[in-house]
C-alpha cells in the first residue's frame, strides 16, 4: 500500500517569503507617508540654545533677541476623539517675554517648483499665555516659517484676538471668529497650498484638534486664507518661535510648543503610535507564511 506524506521545512529560501508577506500585510494597514521635511521633539536638557536635535535642520537653535526667557519643559501630547495618540518624545519649549524675543533655526531651502501646485503640511502641539492687545497685529506669540528675514507664514495669536490664526506675508490673516482660544493647549495643523503659476491663487487652511487617522477636509477647516495670490515663488529656509511687542513693553506674552513637523502629506505630520496594528500585521503575516510553507511542502513517498 502506498502512502503519501507531506513534510515542511523552513529554510533560507522560505524565510524571505515570510518577510515579504509581513511587509505586504503591514503596507496594507499602516499609514502611507510622503516626505517628512522637518521634525523637532525638543528632546533636550537645558539650555536649548546650541542644541542640534530633531531632523531636517542644518544648524543649532539660536536665540533671537535677548529679553525673552526660554525654558525647556515637560512634553506636550495629544489624543484625539478616537483615542488615537500623536507620537511624542522629549520635552517642549516655552518662550516668555514682556518685550520681544525667541529662538530660531535654519535648514536647507525647501522650495516649491515653478509653475506647479505644491502642498505642505505643518503641525505642532502648543498654547499661548495671552492678553489681547489692541496695539496692532505685530503684538503676537507665534511660530513663523521664514525665507531669509521675510516671514512667509505664521501660526499663533495676533493683536486684539487670543484665538488661533494663520498669517501669510505679515498681512493676510485667517478669521478669528469661532476659533478656539490659543490659551488652551491644542494640536494645530496647517495645510499650505502653493500655486507658483503667475497670478495663481494660493490657499492656507487651519485645523484645531483634528482626528489623526484621516486627512481633515477643507470644509471642516477652522480658519483659512483663500482666493488670493500670496506667493509667486515659495521658499523656506528657517523658522522662529517667538513673542513680539509692537507697543510699549509691559504685557507678558508666552508660547509653548512641541512636536513640530513639516511634511508633504497629512500622515507626515499626524503620526500615530500603532503597536496594535503592527502586531496584527505580523500575526497575519505569520499565518500566511505557514499557509505558504504548507503549499510548498516537500512531497515524499513511503510504502
Amino acid at each position: 500500500m502506498r502512502h503519501m506524506k507531506y513534510t515542511t521545512k523552513i529554510t533560507t529560501q522560505t524565510l524571505p517569503v515570510f518577510l515579504a508577506t509581513c511587509l505586504l500585510v503591514a503596507s496594507a494597514v499602516l499609514p502611507v507617508r510622503a516626505s517628512l521635511l522637518l521634525y523637532e521633539g525638543f528632546d533636550y536638557e537645558a539650555p536649548i540654545v546650541g542644541k542640534e536635535g530633531g531632523s531636517g535642520f542644518n544648524a543649532a537653535w539660536a536665540q533671537h533677541a535677548s529679553p525673552a526667557t526660554i525654558n525647556l519643559k515637560a512634553g506636550l501630547d495629544y489624543t484625539d476623539a478616537n483615542t488615537d495618540a500623536l507620537v511624542a518624545t522629549g520635552g517642549s519649549v516655552g518662550i516668555t517675554s514682556v518685550a520681544s524675543g525667541g529662538i530660531s533655526r535654519t535648514f536647507d531651502a525647501i522650495t516649491a517648483a515653478a509653475d506647479t501646485t505644491t502642498t505642505y503640511w505643518l503641525s505642532f502641539v502648543g498654547n499661548t499665555a495671552w492678553s489681547a492687545n489692541g496695539s496692532g497685529n505685530n503684538f503676537f506669540a507665534s511660530l513663523m516659517l521664514r525665507s531669509g528675514t521675510t516671514d512667509i507664514l505664521s501660526v499663533g495669536a495676533f493683536g486684539s484676538s487670543p484665538n488661533w490664526r494663520v498669517r501669510a506675508n505679515n498681512s493676510n490673516y485667517s478669521s478669528a471668529t469661532g476659533v478656539p482660544t490659543s490659551s488652551t493647549q491644542a494640536f494645530v495643523v496647517v495645510r499650505i497650498d502653493v500655486n507658483t503659476a503667475t497670478a495663481g491663487n494660493d490657499a492656507v487652511y487651519l485645523w484645531i484638534n483634528p482626528a489623526l487617522g484621516t486627512e481633515p477636509s477643507i470644509g471642516a477647516a477652522t480658519g483659512s486664507i483663500t482666493g488670493t495670490n500670496l506667493w509667486n515663488s515659495f521658499s523656506l529656509d528657517s523658522l522662529r518661535i517667538s513673542v513680539n511687542e509692537n507697543a510699549p513693553a509691559g504685557a507678558t506674552k508666552s508660547i509653548s510648543l512641541d512636536e513640530l513637523r513639516l511634511g508633504t502629506s497629512y500622515a507626515d505630520v499626524a503620526v500615530t503610535a500603532v503597536p496594535e496594528v503592527a502586531s496584527t500585521a505580523v500575526f497575519l503575516g505569520g499565518i500566511l507564511f505557514v499557509v505558504v510553507i504548507l503549499l510548498q511542502g516537500r512531497r515524499s513517498r513511503s510504502t
